[in-house]
């Protein structure tokens, strides 16, 4: 029987030991939880593409500070709707991923040709970042993975209120116009800009 403790005291130290040496400071395995998940200049962002699975897409294009919809004619898009999802954006932080893998992004719906929705964000004609969303484990929580990346990672975001249809990112208050304002010509005054 003292033979048997002492083989399952020696076990215990090496399991210790073994804990204490993957999770040490500075070690490879360790995530900085305060870092971006997508570390984007969103100031620099013009042109937004979200395409769905099913090859719908919705172009927004920034001109002069405000956001407008290229398929409907630079019509202005809702500014707010957009400055709250490039918040929502800022705010994903980096948490242990659930896939560490490009097989397991497969397995989530986040890689290139398999995907829910696709963000694309550019700055001119140059593309600056590809952001895949794809299954979701429960509700108002998405799996998400940066393109260039192998790790995939389970967010709270409801990719759900971002639309792959341009139409429902248009501003709405210009669906209903006073009489009034039509006569005057003070229709499309000029909606606020994102800061």
């Amino acid at each position: 029987m003292n033979t048997t403790l002492k083989v399952l005291f020696c076990i215990l130290v090496l399991q210790v030991g073994l804990v204490l040496l993957t999770h040490r400071k500075g070690s490879k395995n360790e995530i900085d939880l305060s870092h971006p998940l997508l570390p984007l200049p969103f100031e620099k962002v013009d042109r937004l593409v979200i395409s769905g699975a099913e090859s719908h897409q919705a172009v927004l294009s920034k001109e002069e500070g405000i956001w407008k919809s290229d398929e409907y004619f630079g019509f202005p898009l809702n500014q707010d709707k957009i400055g709250s999802l490039f918040t929502d954006l800022k705010e994903l932080r980096m948490s242990w991923p659930v896939g560490k893998t490009l097989l397991a992004a497969k397995q989530f719906l986040v890689t290139k040709d398999n995907f829910e929705k696709k963000f694309e964000f550019y700055e001119g004609d140059n593309l600056i970042a590809t952001l895949y969303f794809g299954s979701s484990p429960s509700f108002r929580k998405s799996h998400i993975r940066v393109e260039g990346e192998e790790n995939t990672y389970a967010v709270k975001f409801s990719s759900y209120e971002y639309q792959v249809k341009s139409k429902s990112w248009l501003n709405r208050r210009f669906y209903k116009l006073e009489r009034d304002a039509v006569e005057r010509g003070q229709v499309l005054t000029k909606p606020g800009a994102i800061t």
